[in-house]
């Protein structure tokens, strides 16, 4: 046995040099032909897929001498040791299987060697019989032409669940370096991002963004001074009215999501810390507290109708002319509150797309004596807030849109002392149910590259309205229910009656995609953005005479000049004017300033600034307590 095994490698070795002088002749043979086809003395050979019959592997006992394996990879009858002293009898060779050693083809023999099968792949003489059959099969295979295997379509099921785990997807040559980690999944592996995974499984993400803005206005000598009245005053937070570019302060919104594309719950949080007299039991309102809550649901479409929805505590805006449905003064209708909706949208063509939405959302109250009950936001004392939406659009080649908005908020009023009005000394109220109705039409076109152009026109309509709360919370500037819009569009002795119409639009443009046109603009090059807004508004129906037809506007813009990636330079100016019984109110506030950030479409940004601010007599009524007219601003955002 042990000389066998020496025998096996001398073989070996010998079938090595063999191999190496069968392959330099292969060389020569193959350029020679090379150079006879390309003269056109002898044929071209059939495609490689068609391998011939005369190929395969003969049979064992069968095949002439020529075609036995070479010498290279058999023993040479010289180190062969006999057959009795290797194996039992039964493992030997017979004389009638085996071809004698010394009719095996030369090593030197070129096409024998060509044609010839691999040593390892020359069957035992035991196997010989089996092999032959083989063989057969497989030269009648060879006869036939080579079908292709159908091509198999790629899907989770056949190509990623049986991968090995952080496989990638083809096709694709890497990630961005800019790629986000992928959420692990609850309980397992965490997956790399792009790795294949179940589509439906259940993640968790999580993020949120922190601001924080320290302004210092500059005090105003009052016009009645105490004695000993002397020096600079500081005002922080400054004096100010109006609409500001900023928000004072230090604030913190947190947003976590668990689920898959079907069903997720979503929650916020929010903190508004404006110093520690601010916080928590002080204020409800700017203390932490969860912001919105609620299921997001979105089922298998039906045909062609596609469905979400949401239930819980969360806010819808609607009829916003802004690109992103808010713009610089908000949408012309916002609700919030406790409840559901339901959004459907229906592709009626290729380029035409129907949209509907409907919602029921509730604002509860809390008891009249409830001390600092009206201090948590979504809640008042002894008013509980019912609001009954309906909304309906369509969308034409994702460029033009036209959208129709209902909204009714009716209000539940339970107070016994607190529902006196002070305007009306002389008549104590009594507690009363209110509506608030609200008829809106939102337009859109989407003028790519030259920008986009939102106009949007609201009819409100109060009835009792002071008894409505803020269920409808946004909608010329923040409502407070009807309290805010009646005070100051309705007019504060107007019992809560009238009616209010008004039209807002905005543009917004971007120079470097105009000058980049018909190419693509990725934003990572110097910009120049703006944004052009305005509302108009006018009391059409009253029962204050003070405000009978009374009219006002809101203008704003912002320019921003993105230079460098970290650097841009930005404008802001706001103006607003509407009426009041102690003559026109006006506010005027004119802010440059500078950003730094981290890179071009960064969202994380530092900023220095300073606003100058100009008022009417109406505005600024108070001369022992004056509106600051220069303010200096420092601040940032992060998001994370």
């Amino acid at each position: 046995m042990a000389n066998h095994f020496v025998s096996r490698l001398a073989g070996t070795h010998v079938g090595s040099q063999g191999r190496l002088r069968a392959c330099r002749c292969w060389i020569a043979s193959s350029a020679g032909a090379a150079l006879l086809l390309a003269a056109g003395v002898v044929q071209a050979q059939p495609e490689a897929d068609e391998k011939p019959a005369e190929e395969a592997p003969p049979a064992e006992g069968t095949a002439p001498a020529e075609e036995a394996p070479p010498a290279g990879d058999a023993a040479p009858a010289e180190e062969a040791p006999p057959a009795a002293d290797d194996a039992p009898a039964e493992e030997a060779p017979s004389a009638e299987t085996a071809p004698p050693a010394e009719e095996a083809a030369p090593a030197e023999d070129a096409a024998a060697a060509e044609e010839a099968a691999p040593a390892e792949e020359a069957a035992p003489a035991e196997d010989a019989e089996g092999e032959s059959d083989q063989a057969a099969e497989e030269s009648e295979a060879a006869d036939k032409p080579a079908e292709k295997e159908p091509k198999k379509k790629l899907t989770y099921e056949t190509g990623a669940r049986g991968s090995l785990p952080g496989s990638s997807k083809p096709p694709g040559l890497g990630l961005s370096p800019h790629a986000p980690p992928r959420p692990p999944a609850p309980g397992g592996r965490a997956p790399s991002f792009g790795a294949p995974t179940d589509p439906d499984e259940f993640t968790f993400t999580w993020g949120g963004k922190i601001s924080a803005w320290q302004a210092v206005g500059i005090a105003r000598k009052p016009g009645v001074r105490p004695d000993g009245y002397e020096g600079q005053a500081l005002h922080s937070p400054p004096r100010t009215q109006g609409k500001l570019p900023y928000w004072a302060g230090g604030a913190l919104s947190w947003f976590f999501r668990y689920g898959n594309p079907m069903v997720s719950a979503n929650v916020s949080v929010y903190a508004k810390m404006n110093g520690w007299e601010r916080r928590g039991h002080y204020s409800l309102a700017d203390g932490p507290d969860i912001f919105t809550a609620y299921l997001a649901i979105t089922p298998e479409p039906l045909g062609t109708l596609r469905l979400n929805m949401k239930v819980g505590a969360f806010r819808e805006n609607y009829a916003g002319p802004g690109q992103w449905g808010w713009g610089i003064f908000g949408p012309m209708l916002s609700v919030r509150g406790y409840g559901e909706v339901v959004n459907g949208n229906l592709p009626i063509s290729g380029s035409t797309e129907l949209s509907v939405a409907h919602g029921v959302m509730v604002v509860p109250s809390v008891d009249e004596d409830f001390v600092r009950g009206s201090g948590k936001g979504w809640t008042e004392t002894g008013r509980t807030s019912w609001v009954h939406h309906a909304h309906a659009g369509v969308n034409y080649r994702n460029q033009y849109q036209l959208k129709l908005h209902y909204a009714r908020a009716y209000g539940t009023d339970e107070r016994t002392h607190l529902a006196d009005d002070q305007n009306t000394a002389d008549v104590v109220e009594t507690a009363r149910d209110g509506t608030m109705d609200v008829y809106a039409v939102e337009t859109r076109w989407v003028a790519d590259p030259y920008g986009q152009v939102g106009l949007s026109g609201a009819i409100y309509d109060f009835h009792n309205g002071m008894s409505v709360h803020d269920g409808i919370w946004w909608g010329i500037d923040w409502t407070a229910g009807g309290r805010e819009m009646i005070n100051k569009f309705v007019g504060p002795v107007s019992h809560g009656n009238g009616t209010l119409a008004a039209v807002s639009a905005e543009y917004g443009m971007s120079l470097a995609r105009i000058l980049w046109h018909p190419r693509g603009f990725d934003g990572k090059a110097p910009d120049v953005r703006w944004k052009l807004a305005g509302i108009y508004h006018r009391t059409v129906r009253t029962d204050d005479p003070d405000f009978e037809g009374a009219q006002g506007y809101m203008l704003g813009t912002e320019l921003e000049y993105q230079m460098l990636s970290w650097f841009s330079t930005t404008v802001r100016s706001y103006a607003e004017k509407r009426h009041t019984s102690t003559g026109p109110w006006r506010a005027v506030i004119v802010s440059p300033g500078l950003v730094f950030k981290s890179d071009w479409q960064s969202r994380d940004r530092i900023e220095l600034a300073y606003s100058r601010s100009f008022y009417s007599r109406a505005a600024d009524i108070n001369d022992a307590e004056p509106l600051d007219h220069d303010i200096f601003i420092l601040g940032g955002t992060m998001s994370f």
